[in-house]
């Protein structure tokens, strides 16, 4: 399936203004853009925005929708102070969008920061790894070498800690790629709220 084809099934069309954070290499960014939105894109890694912002000059569409910023997402404050530089004529995004990437920062600061910059009422939708993906790697020794430092998340913790800074509906989902369980352990999961 492809990445406009599971934005569409997700409902993630005709949103907004719409931040992809932990962008990576821009490939959910120009899906979110094709779908009808205006992005901006955040990633920690500057080789991977150089990439992201070389895609970009293929469209003059994908041009004017997508603006790619870096930012330090271990850090509160520097993303919030990027996302503030970005926001230029954006007050607050309609929906934030992060694929694999909240588990490999603070993730309760970040999810914190998400809560900051949507609207109410806004979107919010990421996936995670659960303790399954980790044990599956590490006993099939597929392990990369960013999973070291990563956090492990459960579906029962993430729900708790979004409701406890306000946020609703929140539902926990199968992830478009993987499984949700391994072993009766939990896998990689997405998660959906309302700011």
């Amino acid at each position: 399936m492809s990445k406009i084809d599971v934005l569409r099934e997700l409902g993630f069309t005709h949103m907004g203004n719409v931040l992809d954070a932990g962008c990576g290499k821009g490939e959910w960014s120009t899906a979110l853009a094709v779908v009808d939105n205006v992005v901006i894109g955040i990633d920690t890694n500057q080789r991977n925005i150089n990439i992201a912002e070389d895609q970009l000059l293929y469209s003059t569409y994908l041009y004017k929708c997508v603006k790619y910023y870096i930012v330090n997402m271990e850090d509160d404050i520097t993303m919030l102070n990027a996302l503030h530089d970005a926001l230029a004529n954006i007050d607050k995004f309609d929906a934030v969008f992060c694929y694999s990437a909240v588990y490999l920062t603070n993730w309760k600061k970040t999810l914190a920061a998400f809560k900051r910059v949507l609207e109410p009422g806004g979107t919010l939708y990421f996936t995670t790894n659960g303790i399954g993906w980790y044990l599956d790697n590490i006993l099939h020794r597929k392990l990369h070498r960013f999973a070291w430092r990563a956090n492990v998340m459960s579906p029962k913790a993430t729900s708790h800690y979004l409701a406890s800074i306000g946020f609703k509906d929140i539902r926990i989902e199968k992830d478009p790629y993987y499984d949700l369980k391994w072993h009766g352990l939990d896998y990689v999961f997405a998660v959906r709220a309302t700011a």
